[in-house]
């Protein structure tokens, strides 16, 4: 905090200028302060959220580059985002698949299943051999592609924190 003192001694004539002032000072200071942390706050909000869109740009660069697919989804297995190559697989048509449930194409009702308890539980629950044989934190899931073959496909998840703007 600012603190302000200051004496007026017997027979002194305080100007009301003066008071003025030092009331301004008093109200202002703190005042000024408290907008400049503010503005220092936006700021650094600013800059860490453009670290983080780079981040997760290179992120999704990585991920394009290992995977054959990739496929954003939100809570509900839902598909958030464009996913031209998902689309070909599945419709033989390119465009944007926003809002189809990832569990729609898969033909077996235990895959769906399975999708759902892995992708809201702490884990995969596969038996002990296949689970020693594939990366941490997979699921083997059946899907149909646009001829209707039943592909083997192993999914992964990747936790991704999108930006409210």
């Amino acid at each position: 905090g600012v603190f302000v003192s200051y004496r007026v001694l017997p027979g002194d004539v305080v100007s009301p200028v003066l008071v003025y002032q030092v009331w301004s000072l008093v109200i202002l200071l703190p005042l000024s302060m408290s907008v400049g942390n503010l503005v220092k706050a936006d700021v650094r909000r600013q800059v860490e959220s453009s670290i983080l869109r780079g981040e997760c740009s290179g992120l999704w660069g990585l991920l394009d580059m290992v995977c054959d697919v990739v496929v954003p989804l939100d809570e509900s297995l839902a598909i958030v985002d464009l996913s031209e190559r998902f689309a070909a697989l599945v419709t033989m048509q390119g465009g944007s698949m926003r809002g189809a449930k990832l569990q729609d194409y898969m033909p077996d009702a235990t895959d769906q299943q399975a999708l759902e308890k892995w992708a809201h539980g702490p884990g995969c629950d596969l038996p002990g051999d296949l689970a020693a044989a594939l990366p941490p934190c997979t699921l083997r899931v059946k899907l149909r592609d646009c001829l209707g073959n039943r592909l083997s496909v192993d999914l992964f998840c990747v936790g991704v924190h999108t930006l409210v703007q």
